[in-house]
């Protein structure tokens, strides 16, 4: 079932929108989620998921997180997070909204070229900078090593708002850049960005729905995520 749906979206991801700036020449549209109804759990591994379920914002459909993760992510990173199973990508744009409530995330996360469960990298996007807050970070069997090249002293993590992220990947020389609302490039990182992989998002600290999420690519691989759990197991 997982396949057939994931492979619906794909064909279905023509009639989405594009971003704002436009996607990068040669980029196509090869998956789209506006997370209406309970059929898009099954596109996706958690690290805990119990903690995920579908909800409403605003008259929208959302992932939603519950709260804080009950265990810590693999190597120190935000254990609360959605990789998307299956589509595997090295170049690609990725956008998607997210909406903090009252008790939202301190921390939000954006994963790509996740090769394994304690092989990726990841974005965070904090208020303030740290040794591992707001910046760019590797995984790799080991505690998270920081790959940014450059990043502000950190974005507003504003509630009851939403806020728009979009990521930009380049496989050559490991190139990311990170833009934050209408701030523009908030973080960006060189070489150390691993390969090709799977995408997802996530916090730390709080709750969040994300929705609206968009992936653009030159190309694209199916191959499904081994050792995360599938969100059809039972809500926390």
């Amino acid at each position: 079932m997982r396949c057939a749906s994931l492979l619906t979206l794909l064909l279905l991801a023509s009639c989405a929108s594009e971003p704002k700036a436009g996607p990068p020449e040669g980029f196509e549209l090869v998956y789209s989620q506006d997370f209406e109804g309970s059929g898009w759990l099954v596109d996706y591994r958690a690290g805990d998921a119990a903690a995920w379920s579908p909800a409403r914002v605003d008259r929208n459909g959302t992932a939603a997180l519950s709260g804080p993760a009950l265990r810590q992510g693999p190597w120190g990173a935000p254990g609360d997070f959605l990789w998307l199973d299956g589509v595997v990508v090295g170049d690609f744009l990725l956008e998607f909204d997210v909406f903090l409530p009252e008790d939202g995330a301190r921390e939000l996360a954006v994963y790509f070229a996740a090769e394994e469960p304690e092989r990726f990298v990841y974005a965070s996007l904090a208020p303030r900078t740290g040794d591992r807050s707001h910046g760019v970070l590797r995984v790799d069997h080991a505690e998270p090593l920081p790959i940014s090249r450059s990043r502000t002293f950190g974005v507003a993590l504003e509630r009851g708002v939403w806020h728009h992220v979009t990521v930009v990947r380049s496989l050559v020389g490991g190139r990311v850049s990170v833009a934050w609302d209408d701030e523009g490039t908030v973080l960006t990182a060189g070489n150390g960005a691993l390969a090709e992989g799977w995408i997802g998002f996530g916090a730390r600290g709080g709750a969040a729905h994300f929705d609206h999420l968009r992936l653009w690519a030159p190309q694209y691989a199916m191959r499904g995520i081994e050792g995360l759990a599938p969100l059809v197991q039972s809500r926390r």
